[in-house]
């Protein structure tokens, strides 16, 4: 399924079409060289679930934060998944929450070693979670996958990762943190 999420934005200023995509809602430029810093594309597509190009954003060297948010993003279009994203040093906050992502996805978020805050919230990610396959992401600071049928959330001895904030609730039903195992 083509989708471009930026067809259709308008000018912030007067409501018309504009080619200076630094002028589009939703859009933020940085001050000194017009480049891209960041994109909020969230709700903007309300049609059946689809799968994401991620190398759409590539162009974009200066990302540094990128909302999906309730996309309906079952999943990624085949070798141009998440990792992709990777080619994005300076991003640093990625919110996928409430889309239709599973497991699968914590492995191409492995690539994503400049991100600060991960939000996953209310995805389709369930079972036992190892913070292993997220102890590449040395920088993250914020961790949110609440609303999701997780089970466990497993901290391996070894682990490197210091996530200062995260939101487990809602891990299984109504429990929290009691479901945090430490494996040693």
């Amino acid at each position: 399924m083509a989708y471009s999420p930026l067809v259709g934005y308008k000018d912030r200023k007067n409501g018309e079409g504009a080619t200076d995509c630094c002028q589009w809602e939703r859009v933020e430029c940085s001050n000194t060289m017009s480049r891209v810093i960041a994109l909020d594309l969230s709700d903007t597509y309300g049609g059946e679930y689809w799968y994401l190009n991620a190398s759409l954003f590539t162009p974009f060297q200066q990302l540094e934060s990128l909302d999906l948010t309730d996309n309906k993003i079952a999943s990624c279009v085949e070798n141009e998944g998440i990792e992709r994203l990777s080619r994005l040093n300076n991003l640093k906050m990625l919110n996928l929450s409430g889309n239709s992502f599973n497991n699968s996805i914590l492995s191409s978020l492995t690539h994503l070693s400049s991100l600060r805050s991960l939000n996953l919230f209310w995805n389709r990610l369930e079972g036992s979670i190892d913070v292993k396959e997220l102890d590449s992401l040395r920088d993250l600071e914020e961790l949110d996958i609440g609303g999701n049928k997780i089970d466990k959330f497993v901290v391996s001895k070894g682990t490197t990762n210091t996530i200062k904030n995260a939101n487990l609730y809602k891990l299984a039903g109504f429990f929290a943190i009691w479901f945090i195992i430490l494996q040693v």
